[in-house]
């Protein structure tokens, strides 16, 4: 116990490790270390101590993996798309591990009918991992949503797709407004019918 031992990674030394316990342990801990493709290398070195014990090394080597990701595209309520109106679609990005942690600040891309990309600008997902844009239907078709992440240094990519096939609605006018149409309508064949009816009698 009491003796201190240097511990390097990929060559640089950990400063301020306390001596080893009762047991003769000591803890080296690395927090949010990014992925890479090869390995981390760990060393760790003790000097010894004079006539008691001698000084010995050791090696060995971690590799981190990149969190899996998952999204999800929140499905369209049926009926509720009308021609050219925007309607939101909300898309959720999730850490797909045990936890399910929502993931923040990442850029998603929108592929709409496998090719239209929507232009987010600068929007990001939020601190619950999710993501809102509209979208404006302009012909009563299929629309099929891809959304992609990219994946960065500590999270890896995924995708997710939906299609919206129902019939999309045409807009509709209030009742009132009809009424008035009718109205003004029927108003100008009276008109005209009384303009008829004054020539006729002259």
């Amino acid at each position: 116990r009491d003796q201190q031992i240097s511990i390097s990674l990929d060559g640089v030394e950990h400063q301020g490790l306390a001596p080893t316990n009762n047991q003769g342990v000591v803890t080296y801990l690395e927090i949010n270390k990014p992925y890479k493709p090869d390995s981390y290398d760990i060393a760790a070195h003790y000097e010894g101590k004079s006539a008691v014990y001698a000084g010995v090394d050791a090696q060995t080597e971690f590799y981190i993996d990149k969190h899996p990701t998952s999204l999800v595209i929140t499905p369209i309520e049926s009926g509720s798309v009308v021609l050219n109106t925007p309607f939101e679609v909300t898309v959720t990005l999730t850490n797909n591990t045990s936890n399910t942690n929502p993931i923040q600040g990442k850029k998603l891309v929108v592929r709409v009918n496998h090719d239209d990309v929507i232009d987010l600008g600068e929007n990001v997902t939020d601190e619950n991992g999710v993501l809102k844009f509209n979208y404006t239907a302009t012909r009563d078709i299929p629309y099929t949503f891809e959304v992609s992440f990219e994946g960065d240094d500590y999270y890896n990519a995924s995708s997710a797709k939906y299609t919206y096939d129902d019939p999309i609605e045409l807009l509709t006018l209030p009742s009132s407004l009809t009424k008035v149409t009718f109205i003004s309508i029927s108003l100008s064949a009276i008109i005209g019918i009384v303009k008829l009816i004054s020539k006729c009698s002259l």
